[in-house]
């Protein structure tokens, strides 16, 4: 009877932390008994990372993800953030649930149970039987955070400094606030709070993770009793003055909240608390000396900054770069909190140029396009199909169309299933390239190309250009490393975009050859040395030593040698048919 080989996804933040000692000895266990453990990561793949995971926290594995490089190979917008890198978590989180379908993982480990919504493979969060001697005491303060002002920060740093006993302050920003101050989520409320974190002032995401309404008593009914915090944590909640004085009246389950979670008040100017007798007037909620906190308010920012006035005094410095560098709140031509993405950078508060102002892409058009790769005639070649009705006649492209979105489907599945579509083909190897962009004919109009690319082995093809679409199309096979040669030679011309993914193309495979197993999708299911070497030497452009070759492969990849032989291309024996069968576990 032949076991099963598991596949576990470990992700290694919080996770391994929580108790080295019980995943060291796990992965270790299941590399050694033939099993894969995937680490999934955030931080860059370096040689410094893989000796602190080996040597520092003792764990053993068959697969390294990163989520940052693939975030960056993918086009995704990877920001830096007090030195950190920082993508939207959306992307971060549907990246990590991408990759353990793909790779068809058993079960994943993360160190949040809230990350499982994203996930198709069985997913757990791993509980420590041990609980910490003395709960962590948090302070949490609530709100829009939108934008972090000077006068968030000094509620924090007023609760720290007057109550020893709290640890640390942590800024909650609201998914859909109660009073309309944001419609939704937004990364930038997020990344505008990582800039101004401390060792004791924190971004916390509940809300936003949870998508909760804003009412704060369903938080913290939620918050109390999450067995992620509720036996490490005691919780407190920071407000304002000018929240208190109609918390009885206007507050939804107000007796129920303050009987639920201690509040810490904040005094704020103009609003006299002395002859306060309220549900907040006595223990265990406590009435905080007046810090002097100047009144700044998100709306008179935002204000502001529509009105193109300086808003330097009101909020950090990092916050005014980052509003400035994003355009955000803007009259003309800028963003609101709603929206995703960069421009180029302007000050805050000055209005652009009428000639240089940003317009908003209110036409866009959005492609999926998968490039597929075979190798053909000795070279590596990619497929390029043409349509006389499409928008730019005659022009030639990587197969695709525009996007149509399905029920249920992410853009991987798109892919695939315009591939199916289009010429036939399923269940291939296909990869994200990246995304791209460019203007319109108009200056409202813009095209958007979201570029996968699959892997086929020629014997897939059984040697037949695919069919076009409806009979109008026609189909190329194109050499990719001298594509532009090649279509000089038949008279083709390429529509928006493709040669920037042609280019991006050939430097993406080139690179990824040398250390990920993407050969293997180019060759049969049943190879020999010979076949798997001429693609490694078809895609480099160079010859290879075979016993060199030899060597560095079975130093990498678990490869099985068949009792079938492949013909024999010479006088001699034929060569030993091979099967791939995994990556090969380098660090145990």
């Amino acid at each position: 009877m032949t076991r099963r080989r598991l596949r576990i996804g470990l992700d290694v933040h919080g996770v391994a932390n929580a108790d080295a000692a019980f995943f060291s000895a796990l992965t270790r266990l299941l590399v050694e008994n033939g099993h894969e453990v995937h680490i999934l990561t955030g931080a860059e793949r370096t040689p410094g990372l893989e000796r602190r995971l080996k040597e520092d926290l003792g764990l053993s594995w068959t697969h390294i993800f990163s989520i940052t490089t693939h975030c960056r190979e993918s086009g995704a917008d990877v920001e830096e953030i007090r030195g950190n890198p920082y993508v939207d978590e959306e992307i971060w989180n549907r990246a990590k649930a991408e990759y353990c379908r793909r790779f068809s993982i058993d079960l994943h480990l993360d160190d949040s149970s809230v990350y499982g919504r994203h996930f198709h493979t069985p997913y757990a969060k791993y509980y420590t039987c041990r609980r910490p001697l003395k709960k962590q005491q948090i302070a949490i303060l609530g709100g829009s955070f939108n934008p972090v002002t000077r006068a968030h920060l000094m509620m924090a740093d007023a609760v720290l400094r007057s109550l020893p006993r709290i640890d640390q302050v942590w800024l909650m920003p609201a998914f859909r606030h109660p009073f309309e101050k944001h419609r939704g989520y937004s990364s930038f409320r997020i990344r505008m709070i990582r800039l101004v974190e401390t060792d004791r002032i924190r971004y916390f995401g509940y809300e936003i993770d949870h998508r909760l309404s804003g009412e704060t008593y369903i938080t913290f009914s939620r918050l109390l009793d999450d067995p992620d915090f509720r036996h490490r944590c005691d919780f407190h909640m920071v407000v304002g003055g000018d929240c208190v004085l109609d918390f009885d009246a206007k507050w939804q389950h107000a007796e129920a909240l303050a009987n639920l979670v201690p509040f810490i008040i904040v005094p704020r100017p103009g609003y006299d608390l002395n002859g306060y007798q309220g549900l907040l007037s006595q223990p265990p909620h406590i009435i905080l000396p007046d810090p002097g906190i100047p009144d700044i308010s998100a709306t008179a920012v935002r204000e502001r900054i529509s009105a193109g006035r300086s808003i330097r005094d009101l909020v950090p410095p990092a916050v005014a770069s980052f509003i400035a560098n994003h355009q955000l709140y803007q009259e003309n031509g800028g963003r609101n909190m709603d929206s995703n993405g960069a421009d180029a950078p302007r000050e805050a508060g000055i209005p652009a140029e009428a000639s240089h102002a940003p317009i908003p892409c209110s036409h866009p058009s959005v492609f999926v396009n998968t490039a597929v790769c075979t190798l053909r005639d000795g070279t590596l070649q990619v497929l390029l199909t043409r349509s006389e009705a499409s928008v730019e006649p005659g022009s030639w492209a990587i197969p695709g169309g525009f996007l149509e979105m399905a029920g249920g489907e992410d853009l991987l599945e798109i892919a695939a299933r315009k591939l199916v579509a289009k010429i036939g083909l399923k269940d291939i190897y296909i990869e994200q390239l990246k995304t791209y962009g460019s203007a319109g004919a108009f200056r409202t109009a813009c095209r958007i190309t979201v570029a996968y690319f699959a892997l086929v082995p020629l014997e897939r093809l059984s040697g037949q250009l695919p069919p076009g679409v409806g009979g109008t199309a026609a189909a190329a096979w194109i050499p990719l490393k001298d594509y532009p040669a090649a279509l000089a030679a038949r008279g083709m011309s390429l529509a928006a975009d493709q040669d920037r993914i042609l280019k991006d193309l050939m430097a993406r495979i080139q690179g990824k050859i040398s250390y990920t197993p993407i050969a293997f999708e180019l060759v049969p299911v049943r190879f020999t040395w010979p076949e798997l070497r001429r693609v490694y030497e078809i895609v480099l452009g160079k010859r290879l030593d075979a016993a060199n070759f030899k060597r560095k492969i079975r130093s990498m990849y678990r490869i099985r040698e068949l009792k079938v032989r492949g013909r024999a291309a010479t006088v001699g024996r034929p060569p030993k048919r091979l099967r791939f069968e995994g990556v090969k576990e380098l660090y145990v």
